[in-house]
């Protein structure tokens, strides 16, 4: 988003184009966001294990609450890409100050020795407030609404992280049916024209190495530096 979706976004002036690359930004965004999400939570004791170590095992409950409020953070960013170069200061601003007050007070909320499941209840309350905030907004300012096939999408990659998320963990069993809610959500959410593209990143990266490779013996040598 930073790379292409924002400096694009900053050039464009008619609402219409916007909205199309906000719908471009977010479909990206859930699409990665879902899948990465959805590969913790089916191997959250491994993804301790190999990043952390054992002594982080009483974390493992904190995924799927975090997790969920990660996901709606991803939409977050995709929404608010335009507001900067709108110069919507204030209204940023404000939706920050409200989410930094929701979080605090979910955290502060809970008693002292549950601080650790405040901080995620607050991540996940003051991303989800954020949300409703930024829908409110751009629909108002830019007439901002997400296209049918994004709604899809979310509504389904919602529906199926929240569903992996509850389900009893570590039975294997649920491990099972949590891959093929996976399955589901990729088979109904990813388009072959995606996979298509996705396939063609490799490929091309590898014709521009071929090509830098074929070039070197070419390159011109290095003029010597000046003495001066």
């Amino acid at each position: 988003m930073t790379a292409y979706s924002f400096p694009r976004i900053s050039q464009l002036r008619d609402l219409k184009t916007i909205n199309l690359e906000v719908n471009n930004a977010t479909r990206v965004a859930v699409l990665f966001t879902t899948a990465g999400i959805l590969a913790i939570l089916l191997a959250r004791d491994l993804v301790i294990q190999v990043l952390y170590s054992d002594r982080f095992m009483a974390a493992v409950p904190l995924f799927p609450v975090q997790l969920v409020g990660d996901l709606m953070k991803a939409v977050c960013y995709a929404i608010q890409l335009p507001m900067l170069p709108q110069e919507r200061f204030r209204a940023r601003n404000i939706m920050t100050f409200a989410q930094c007050a929701v979080f605090a007070g979910v955290f502060f909320g809970v008693p002292a020795g549950e601080r650790l499941w405040g901080a995620v209840w607050g991540h996940t309350a003051s991303w989800a407030c954020h949300l409703v905030m930024l829908l409110i907004c751009p629909h108002r300012v830019n007439r901002f609404h997400f296209s049918a096939e994004n709604l899809r999408l979310l509504v389904g990659s919602f529906a199926a992280v929240l569903a992996v998320a509850v389900l009893p963990f570590p039975s294997m069993r649920m491990r099972f049916v949590g891959l093929a809610i996976a399955v589901v959500w990729a088979a109904t959410s990813i388009t072959r024209r995606e996979v298509e593209r996705l396939l063609e990143v490799p490929r091309a990266h590898a014709e521009r190495r071929e090509q830098r490779e074929w070039l070197t013996p070419w390159a011109a040598p290095a003029l010597p530096r000046s003495r001066s």
